[in-house]
């Protein structure tokens, strides 16, 4: 499988999927349209934009759009697969993630820091320190920053944990990065630990990530060692980490670029200005803390690379659909009471990056009165489906998948007094709806009532014949239909 980038890019080479661009680009919308344009058309293959105008450095784009693109990249592992190897190799309890007491055997995956990594290579500090002249990049006309995508990573004071996210950090100044996550993700509760103790928390932005642990940052609630021990299962070998050098944090030693810095809790939030969304539309203002850069590290011949989150398409789209068949994955055998479950979202790949909240279909298997609800509120609690805006449950005849009949049974089966319900859900910095620091998760039963539960105002569901259906598949070929 691909380690880094650049093991990527020489794959990628081989295999004629790459066109480099030696003329230069203006990353303020040219890079962006020219990509947008590609991926329009269908399969696109991965940009190089060799010359950036204003950056030192390359800029790679899409090197992972694609459903067999992004297999290759894994050396033909399916989604599928790698449900298996992750619930085969350690217990689920709690999150998304094995916990180490579950399954001894995991410590064979524990990540092992290196002494010469490649995103070492080059070390820039103090005055040296100059974020201009890496390729952020503007979108869209209506953003009012450059950003890139990367994995904000901080670990604790008081101990060795760490909590990463892919998100967006957007350039302030020549050392400031403004950065923006939700409060219910688990560095909230790292950087708690500093703030307790009156000191700057440590941090670091990564850019151009290896594609596994890329795929593993994308999937939601992370704990203990964040994408990291995760990383290493899919990979089946552990994933090699670099200290820092003027943090302590430790980041992929295969990684392309670090930024490590230190936030300042104590200090006022700063704006975050308007950026590119994952629904083709630019976000409003939010507060986002300030990343000051100690330090710059990258590789001598470093490849930042960049995604663009747009709906159903691009590499971003492709690696949600994988990681959301890991999180269905994961959710289906932890409650046996569900049957299927879908997002439309996730189909679209989005919900990873960026505020896209998602509503969900579950299919359930149901027995007695009030198991619709009561299956909505588990789903509800799940760590995985924290920032779901609306839940709608339906009997497990139904094909969650099949929405337009999922909302044929809601309107036949919902009664607004008895079966919708409020719970709170996760709250997205991004969302231009909720505010505080919880949203509101609407909840939706509409299972086929029973008569203890005052009966359905829709048709009873049908249920067609096994027997029926055997004798026709039979006799198909007498039919002459085919």
């Amino acid at each position: 499988m691909a380690d880094s980038v650049f093991d990527a890019l020489q794959s990628l080479k081989r295999g004629a999927e790459l066109r480099e661009i030696e003329a230069e680009v203006d990353p303020n919308l040219e890079a962006a349209e020219i990509v947008r344009r590609l991926t329009a058309r269908g399969p696109a293959p991965a940009v190089l934009f060799r010359r950036v105008r204003g950056s030192e450095f390359p800029l790679l784009m899409n090197h992972l759009g694609g459903e067999a693109r992004a297999v290759a990249a894994w050396e033909g592992t399916t989604a599928e697969q790698f449900a298996a190897r992750l619930w085969g190799e350690a217990v689920p309890s709690g999150g998304l993630w094995p916990r180490k007491a579950a399954a001894p055997d995991l410590a064979r995956f524990e990540p092992r820091l290196v002494r010469t990594p490649r995103c070492r290579q080059v070390v820039e500090l103090g005055g040296d320190i100059d974020l201009a002249r890496l390729p952020f990049l503007r979108a869209w006309p209506q953003e009012e920053a450059a950003w890139l995508p990367g994995l904000l990573v901080v670990e604790g004071a008081e101990s060795d944990r760490a909590a990463a996210r892919l998100t967006a950090a957007a350039r302030l100044s020549s050392r400031g990065l403004a950065v923006s996550w939700p409060a219910y993700d688990p560095a909230w509760e790292l950087l708690a630990q500093h703030a307790a103790r009156g000191e700057k928390a440590r941090a670091a932005f990564v850019i151009g990530l290896p594609p596994l642990v890329l795929l593993s940052a994308l999937l939601p609630r992370n704990e203990a060692q964040c994408p990291w021990l995760t990383a290493g299962v899919l990979a089946g070998k552990p994933l090699e980490l670099a200290a820092g050098k003027t943090q302590a944090v430790r980041v992929p030693a295969a990684a392309e670029l670090v930024i490590e810095g230190e936030f300042d809790l104590a200090a006022p939030r700063i704006a975050l200005p308007p950026i590119a969304g994952a629904c083709d539309a630019t976000l409003p203002a939010n507060e986002a803390c300030l990343l000051e850069a100690t330090a710059v590290t990258h590789a001598a011949d470093a490849i930042p690379t960049a995604v663009l989150p747009e709906a159903g398409r691009g590499e971003l789209a492709v690696l949600g659909r994988t990681a959301a068949a890991l999180v269905r994955a994961k959710v289906l055998a932890e409650l046996p009471t569900i049957r299927d479950l879908h997002c439309p979202a996730w189909a679209e790949g989005l919900g990873w990056f960026g505020p896209a909240r998602p509503v969900v279909f579950a299919a359930i298997e149901k027995r007695r009165p009030g198991e619709g609800i009561a299956a909505a509120r588990r789903l509800a609690a799940c760590p995985e489906l924290a920032g779901a805006r609306l839940i709608v449950v339906v009997e497990g005849s139904i094909d969650p998948a099949e929405e337009e009949t999922v909302w044929r049974r809601a309107i036949a089966n919902g009664l607004p007094a008895r079966d919708w319900q409020a719970c709170d859900g996760g709250f997205e910095p991004l969302d231009r709806v909720a505010s505080g620091t919880r949203g509101n998760c609407m909840l939706l039963d509409a299972t086929f009532k029973l008569p203890e539960e005052g009966g359905s105002r829709g048709a009873i569901p049908q249920q067609f014949s096994e027997e029926v259906r055997r004798l026709v598949a039979g006799r198909w070929r007498e039919y002459g239909l085919d």
